[in-house]
């Protein structure tokens, strides 16, 4: 009797009551067990539907961005030729086009540079007055050092003017006022203060009397050749036309003689004339009289016709068509020299030439329109420093004001900023240098950006099928096939293999995406481009050779990027319309692949669709099993209180037993000892 054991009881122990309730607590449990192991594949197949849902919501942005308003086929990128003279940014409104410029002049700003002056000069107190594009600023200065100026400069001038010292040397500085406007109309004026203390530094200096401008008027032309008369020169508005073979002189009284940077520029307009020539008629040639007859006794006789011998009629030649684009000749001590030929267009184009490049003095502008189809009109001649402001010209100009100077298809444009968005429709360009070579400009389709998105199409359906193959598996062969997988993801998504054999949602599901892709749609090429196939997109399950690959019967899709290549180089327009389409013209798409895509998915993934049901009823499950899982566990904590009361009262018995026992035997040894 010493083997029973009693809880609480020191020395007891014989029955293990512990282990026999353990043993007896793991036979209540089994239903328990059955419950959790129900609640894990449920919430198992519950991330597995979500991660269904979420490949299916990947799958469809992927189609809808095929197809959808801001779908890579409407999209254009600009190729520049030398993108160290223009680079050019291309938007979705972009026309696929190829354009030439020459990009003769960049947009400047003035940037003016003083003398080197003391490290201790002393700029005066004063109202210093800039002026750019008509704006005046005015800076009440109240005297100090080069860096007081500059600093009041930065802070007062509203962005328009900046100024910046540099020590040019150990007992030297410069100062630098700049205006941050480029363009020609953009100048920096100085006045008041700011004009004297430009003048004192020697950033200006007093301009010379050379600059003129012409008027255009019959007193200030003579004749070189031919006389002037309405036939080679005629005046209106205050311009000057030439007529085909026109000309005359411009005299330059008095004589100009050159410094480095005085220029002559010229403002003129090409127009082209009809060249139509209609051969004149032959002539009619003699008139001959009648016959004429007499009567001898009743009898009418007529004379002979007479005949005249026409000579064969040969049409005069056609006038000679003349082209000749030197126009304009400048004169000086019985030196000729001719200007750069004239550029055509419909706008008014600017020569500027700077005449000590050409001569010593000039004495006369000559101009000559040798042309049978081109009447040439000037609106303006001058002789400037383009360099002057006013009344004065920059002594250190580091850059000028000036507009950036372009030819697109021969006509010259100006702009007042290096960034221009308003040349080609939809397109920004962006010039970094002057050049004489044309720079070729191709706006195409994004043809990059079309296959990436194609590739993330095929990406994300891949995934997807790989998802559906794994969880509706019967084969851990179907993990052993995705070599992209990491090993994290490997060993995840074999725990994974079966959870939803024989679903018939998800089977479904599968083989109407498949059906989809693989469905020929109509385009514009008709037979030669319906198919994804026919643009390197398929689901070939054949090897070269002939032999069957088992794991191309899976589903996924492969990429020939040569074929995709070729297809989006000579077959745009098509594979925008394989990818959705609108056949009946009511500006909606109605199908196409990646139509088709978006359109069967959409009720799997929108609110309160196929997934969000799923999911939802899953959720229920799991709700009810873990409440149920709540109940057992109350039970079975009940049941292991009743299991150790009633193992309590029979150890408590067996005590009593035991105690009885040895009292017996001690009555029993002790009637033995009496013996």
């Amino acid at each position: 009797m010493s083997d029973i054991s009693i809880p609480g009881v020191p020395g007891s122990g014989r029955f293990e009551t512990d282990k026999m309730i353990e043993e007896l607590m793991k036979v209540e449990r089994l239903r328990l067990d059955r419950m959790e192991i129900e609640l894990d594949e449920t919430k198992s197949q519950k991330e597995a539907w979500r991660e269904v849902n979420r490949g299916l919501g990947r799958l469809r942005e992927s189609a809808k961005s095929l197809y959808g308003f801001e779908n890579p086929f409407n999209q254009r990128i600009a190729v520049t030729s030398d993108e160290t003279i223009v680079q050019a940014t291309a938007g979705r409104e972009a026309l696929e086009e190829n354009t030439e410029l020459v990009v003769k002049q960049l947009a400047g700003r003035d940037r003016f540079l003083s003398n080197s002056l003391s490290k201790d000069f002393t700029a005066k107190a004063g109202s210093y007055r800039f002026i750019v594009d008509e704006r005046e600023i005015d800076i009440a200065f109240r005297g100090g050092d080069l860096e007081d100026l500059s600093r009041a400069i930065n802070d007062r001038s509203r962005g328009l003017v900046e100024a910046k010292v540099v020590r040019n040397a150990a007992d030297t500085q410069i100062i630098l006022i700049a205006s941050t406007k480029n363009g020609a109309a953009n100048t920096l004026q100085f006045e008041e203060a700011a004009l004297e203390f430009a003048v004192d530094t020697g950033m200006l200096k007093a301009a010379d009397d050379a600059s003129r401008r012409f008027t255009l008027s019959p007193l200030s032309f003579r004749r070189w050749e031919k006389p002037l008369t309405d036939d080679v020169i005629r005046f209106a508005d205050g311009n000057v036309a030439f007529p085909p073979g026109g000309e005359a002189t411009l005299p330059i009284v008095p004589a100009v003689t050159p410094r480095e940077n005085l220029q002559l520029e010229i403002k003129y307009r090409v127009i082209s004339i009809p060249y139509d020539y209609t051969p004149p008629t032959p002539p009619p040639g003699p008139d001959k009289p009648g016959a004429g007859s007499v009567d001898y006794e009743g009898i009418e006789v007529f004379n002979t016709l007479s005949r005249v011998i026409v000579p064969e009629w040969n049409p005069p030649l056609p006038p000679e068509k003349r082209d000749d684009l030197t126009v304009f000749y400048i004169e000086g001590e019985d030196n000729r020299y001719p200007l750069p030929s004239v550029v055509e267009g419909n706008g008014t184009v600017t020569l500027e030439v700077r005449i000590s490049d050409y001569l010593d003095t000039l004495d006369a502008l000559h101009v000559r329109n040798n042309n049978t189809h081109r009447e040439m009109e000037i609106s303006s001649i001058r002789i400037l420093d383009p360099d002057s402001r006013g009344d004065y010209t920059p002594v250190n100009p580091v850059e000028a004001a000036s507009d950036a100077i372009v030819l697109m298809e021969g006509i010259q444009i100006t702009r007042d900023s290096n960034t221009i968005d308003d040349l080609i429709p939809g397109v920004t360009l962006n010039l970094l240098k002057a050049g004489d070579e044309p720079v070729q400009i191709d706006i195409e389709p994004d043809r990059e950006s079309i296959k990436e998105t194609i590739i993330e199409l095929v990406g994300n359906y891949n995934r997807l099928i790989a998802e559906l193959n794994i969880i509706s598996g019967r084969s851990e062969d179907v993990v052993d096939e995705i070599t992209y997988f990491t090993d994290e993801e490997r060993s995840s998504a074999l725990t994974r293999v079966g959870l939803m054999q024989g679903d018939i949602t998800l089977m479904q599901l599968r083989t109407r995406l498949q059906t989809v892709l693989i469905n020929a749609y109509p385009t514009s090429e008709g037979n030669r481009l319906a198919l994804l196939d026919q643009i390197g997109v398929s689901t070939n399950a054949t090897r070269s050779g002939g032999a069957f690959d088992r794991t191309r019967l899976r589903g996924y899709l492969e990429i020939d990027e040569d074929r995709l290549d070729g297809a989006l180089e000579n077959m745009m327009p098509a594979i925008k319309e394989l990818f959705g389409q609108d056949t009946d013209g009511d500006l909606v798409i109605d199908t196409g692949v990646a139509f088709s895509l978006d359109s069967y998915i959409r009720p799997y993934v929108e609110t309160g669709g196929i997934m969000t049901m799923r999911i939802d009823n899953l959720d229920g499950r799991i709700s009810r099993t873990t409440d149920r899982i709540e109940t057992e566990q109350e039970k079975l904590a009940a049941k292991e209180q009743e299991y150790r009361r009633e193992f309590g009262i029979m150890e408590g018995s067996l005590n009593t037993l035991e105690q009885s026992s040895q009292q017996i035997d001690n009555f029993n040894r002790s009637l033995d000892e009496r013996r």
